[in-house]
């Protein structure tokens, strides 16, 4: 198993960004750990990070730091792998790609590499709460159902942003044991900071789905649909939940997942369907253009409304 070390840490001296007053550069350093093959399914964690609310788009990236590939959202994509994939080569994350406008943008960008399933009774599940706005846009295109599954990272006692790995409702897991070891942490932390996550998930897939019952999986077309995939650990848990499920197909579907991720899950067996397959990879929300927080209540009202879209239209 190969282990690796990537500290991104970007000073003023290194950079032309002038820092919004009160920060240092400490406060937007990363340290992203790596583990493993995932060609082998090994293990590894999921780094996304989201950036200080406070720094202007523009003041993200350095102009040095690029994704090296995107793939443009007009190639198809057949069993997983691109066909006919145009790439634009080194580009600069911000000026130079096409980036997504919000979420809708991205479901509706995302929905039209997936219409060759449509009508293979699918079935929609998004992750909370970011990617159910693209989820619903992908059920809306496909004429499918649309739920959610709900994954919840599990973070590291001291540095909760940290993921050890993450967890669903059903007790589904997904565990960065490369991370595990290196902090030597025990078993029954381990089990105790899972058993916690699984509650809050049981939790908010109730407040989220209300009186309905969850959806039936066995023998469908299954797209779990998130915002962004950095390393995916959420999306990883909820890949485990759906097979318990018995589905006869499963489908993983992101506008933007990093590429060592997209290799990883390919490996797992899974289709995976995406937009953007950038090699260099630090947070979901730069390749949006605006990337607000999603609510309770704008989650539960995009599950009513694909509710009443279905009823209609049988």
């Amino acid at each position: 198993m190969r282990v690796a070390w990537y500290t991104l840490l970007w000073t003023p001296a290194s950079t032309a960004h002038r820092w919004p007053r009160g920060t240092s550069y400490a406060d937007y350093s990363i340290e992203l750990f790596l583990a493993g093959n995932g060609a082998r399914g090994e293990e590894s964690w999921d780094g996304s990070l989201n950036w200080p609310r406070h720094v202007s788009q523009s003041a993200r990236v350095p102009a040095n730091v690029r994704p090296t590939r995107v793939f443009d959202e007009a190639a198809t994509e057949t069993s997983g792998q691109m066909e006919g994939a145009r790439v634009t080569g080194p580009t600069d994350a911000v000026t130079g790609m096409r980036l997504f406008v919000d979420r809708c943008d991205a479901g509706q960008r995302l929905a039209g590499l997936l219409q060759r399933i449509r009508g293979h009774d699918v079935l929609v599940l998004g992750i909370p709460r970011g990617g159910v706005p693209v989820a619903a846009q992908v059920a809306r295109s496909l004429g499918a159902e649309l739920d959610v599954v709900v994954a919840r990272k599990i973070g590291v006692p001291i540095q909760p942003e940290l993921a050890l790995g993450a967890v669903t409702a059903d007790g589904s897991r997904f565990t960065n044991l490369a991370l595990v070891r290196y902090l030597k942490l025990s078993t029954r932390l381990l089990r105790v900071l899972a058993d916690e996550q699984r509650a809050q998930a049981r939790l908010s897939e109730q407040r989220l789905r209300g009186h309905r019952s969850p959806p039936r999986i066995a023998g469908r077309t299954v797209i779990v649909v998130d915002d962004g995939v950095a390393t995916g650990a959420t999306m990883r848990a909820a890949l485990r939940s759906v097979h318990r499920g018995g589905p006869s197909r499963v489908v993983a579907a992101a506008p933007v997942v990093a590429r060592p991720t997209a290799h990883a899950l390919r490996g797992e067996a899974v289709e995976v369907v995406c937009v953007l397959e950038p090699d260099s990879f630090f947070a979901v929300g730069l390749y949006y253009e605006q990337f607000e927080p999603i609510s309770d209540d704008a989650v539960r009202q995009l599950l009513a409304e694909a509710v009443r879209s279905v009823r209609a239209d049988v």
